[in-house]
């Protein structure tokens, strides 16, 4: 695991016309992942099998069905 930075202020300023301007400001925000198990696939992905009639999508062939 790598070095995790915490306690970062993090500030947002957004302007709208009708409502104009607005802030949001938070802090305790940390780099990196705390906990490394949360890219790992629940256990019951191991068990699922594509339909015969199914054929795996890809990036591509998903953006074709819009």
């Amino acid at each position: 695991m790598g070095v995790l930075i915490g306690c970062i202020p993090m500030t947002f300023f957004s302007y709208m016309p009708t409502s104009g301007w607005s802030m949001i400001s938070t802090f305790n925000w940390v780099l990196g992942n705390t906990n490394p198990m949360d890219f790992a696939p629940p256990s019951f992905c191991a068990k699922s099998k594509l339909e015969v009639t199914e054929t795996p999508d890809n990036m591509f062939t998903a953006l074709q069905k819009r």
